[in-house]
């Protein structure tokens, strides 16, 4: 246990005392529930492992990872730098679609590019789903190249949609259906900077007390972003046309909706004056 290797190492060594000199199973336990997963929401946790070939299982943190699991709900993973390979998980997997293809034609320049404090509107959509998907698809079309250049493909998986110009149902049902396996999937689009980042962790809990149903948020009675859908439904996304998005899916019998006091669901941005208007939040 090292600066080298250790972050906030001064306050590990308070949780674990300054005898310890190696990680372990049972101290990276007590450090972690001394620590990090005192007072903190967590979506996710990956254990990362440089140990490459010689990994023949998940040793001992399987154990680690499962009982942090079982007490916590936390979904983890092992997870191999060397060639990344999930070697051991626990939990739903996550999927998400950005949806960044159109024109923007309102707006009248690529909305997708445009800033948000440090940031712009795809990036940030990207770092508020990838806390929570283990595989996260943004859909690109008419700006593909400046977006591209950008903001690079890292974490995720860029999908160029030929039929982007057909409107929403085609950027979803191509995006859907490159999703690899998972047992969930977010959807949204890339324009609602205001979304608080605590809706995507209620919304997945309250998949979880749903499996296999769609989950809608509501705000004032209007549905926003993003839409949860169990993986089941895959193969009903080649249904989609034009610019209906999921819309067909969500009125069928059983779809679950959550009202919350989030404006940010429903709020996207489509003018420039809109876009003003929101700009100095950041």
């Amino acid at each position: 246990i090292s600066e080298d290797n250790t972050y906030n190492l001064e306050g590990v060594r308070e949780i674990l005392g300054d005898g310890e000199q190696f990680y372990t199973a049972d101290n990276l336990r007590r450090s972690l529930e001394g620590g990090w997963l005192e007072d903190a929401d967590l979506s996710r946790l990956h254990l990362l492992v440089s140990a490459g070939d010689r990994i023949e299982k998940p040793f001992h943190f399987r154990n680690l990872l499962r009982g942090l699991h079982e007490r916590y709900g936390i979904p983890a993973s092992v997870i191999s730098t060397r060639n990344q390979e999930v070697l051991f998980h626990l939990g739903l997997r996550i999927g998400a679609v950005i949806l960044a293809a159109g024109e923007s034609s309102r707006m009248g320049m690529p909305k997708q590019l445009l800033p948000l404090g440090d940031t712009c509107f795809l990036e940030q959509a990207i770092r508020l789903y990838g806390a929570h998907a283990h595989e996260l698809v943004v859909a690109i079309g008419y700006y593909k190249e400046q977006i591209r250049k950008e903001i690079p493909e890292k974490g995720f998986r860029y999908l160029e949609v030929e039929g982007y110009a057909e409107g929403m149902g085609a950027s979803l049902k191509e995006s859907v259906q490159s999703l690899g396996p998972v047992d969930l999937f977010m959807t949204t689009n890339c324009d609602l900077p205001l979304l608080e980042p605590h809706t995507i962790s209620l919304l997945l809990k309250a998949y979880g007390r749903c499996p296999g149903h769609i989950v809608v948020p509501r705000f004032g009675g209007r549905n926003g972003h993003p839409v949860l859908f169990p993986a089941s439904l895959i193969d009903r996304f080649h249904e989609l046309e034009g610019d209906e998005g999921g819309r067909r899916l969500i009125r069928e019998p059983g779809t679950v909706f959550i009202d919350l006091e989030d404006p940010g669901i429903v709020l996207d941005i489509d003018t420039y004056e809109e876009y003003l208007k929101i700009k100095e939040a950041f």
